[in-house]
């Protein structure tokens, strides 16, 4: 969390962590990306292709889920992106 400013670090005999800025500035996608990263939290494994025979029927699937999995990922970082620790 300290290489995404939401804390900061002293390493002395009185050090520790504190916050890098003021609580009311801190939203939980901070947080979220400083512990997760932004990449991408899903992963599709083409299920599809072992369950549809055809190719085509399969892609499609795939596009789909992809297609779901993405719009609702974004709707979870708009939605964090609004909740303010202050």
């Amino acid at each position: 969390m300290v290489l995404n400013d939401v804390i900061t670090s002293t390493s002395s005999k009185g050090g520790g962590f504190k916050l890098a800025r003021p609580i009311e500035s801190i939203y939980m996608i901070d947080v979220y990306y400083a512990i997760e990263g932004n990449n991408s939290c899903v992963q599709l494994r083409d299920l599809a292709n072992h369950v549809f025979s055809s190719s085509n029927a399969a892609q499609t699937v795939n596009d789909n889920m992809s297609e779901l999995f993405n719009e609702s990922e974004q709707s979870f970082f708009k939605s964090i992106s609004k909740l303010s620790f202050g």
